[in-house]
Formats: C-alpha cells, sequence, structure tokens
C-alpha cells in the first residue's frame, strides 16, 4: 500500500472508519500492559478472613444484606475476594505498593 493512501484523508469515506478502528485495535495492543502481583500471602489470606467472615455475617443474618451497612460489607467482601484470587489491587497499584516479597536479582 502507498504511503499516500495510508493517511485518512486519501481514503475512501466507506473505508476511513475500518482503518481508525484497526489503529485503535493496534494502539491497545501496543499499551496493554499485564498486571503486576502486588498482593502478598499475608495479605492474601486475610483479605480471604475477612471476605470469609463478613459472608458468614451475612448469611446469618447478624448483618441485614438489604442495609446500606450489609450492602458496603457485601461489596468489601467481593473486592477483598477478587484481589485475594487474582493477587492484585488496584489501590495498592495507585499508590505503588505491593506486599509481595523482593524478588532478588
Amino acid at each position: 500500500m502507498a504511503e499516500s493512501s495510508d493517511r485518512l484523508s486519501d481514503m475512501p469515506k466507506h473505508i476511513r472508519p475500518l482503518r481508525v478502528a484497526d489503529r485503535f485495535l493496534q494502539s491497545l495492543n501496543q499499551t496493554t500492559t499485564t498486571m503486576k502481583k502486588n498482593v502478598g500471602k499475608t495479605d492474601k489470606i486475610i483479605r480471604l478472613v475477612v471476605a470469609a467472615l463478613i459472608a458468614i455475617l451475612l448469611a446469618t443474618g447478624t448483618i441485614a444484606v438489604a442495609s446500606v451497612l450489609g450492602t458496603i460489607l457485601a461489596i468489601v467482601a467481593v473486592i477483598f475476594l477478587f484481589t485475594a484470587l487474582v493477587n492484585w489491587c488496584a489501590i495498592y497499584a495507585l499508590i505503588g505498593a505491593s506486599t509481595c516479597p523482593v524478588e532478588e536479582a
């Protein structure tokens, strides 16, 4: 393909959206990063225990699921469970924290 036909202004109108979509997908592939583990073993265990305790409190009716507190705790439990299972916490990533052991080079 010639260089001049690669520019969007030189392309027929019915081809332009396809080229724009192709460029967008290529940019996604180039900027995609992997989630580096930032939740260590002890942190993972604590998150799982807290999520289990919250689930027990909600399941036994000690805290009503329909209440505001119950809803917030249910969301916290799901987040703790998810972060423990994938070993990655978005808040840790934002502040640059990690509870994983330091890898020696």
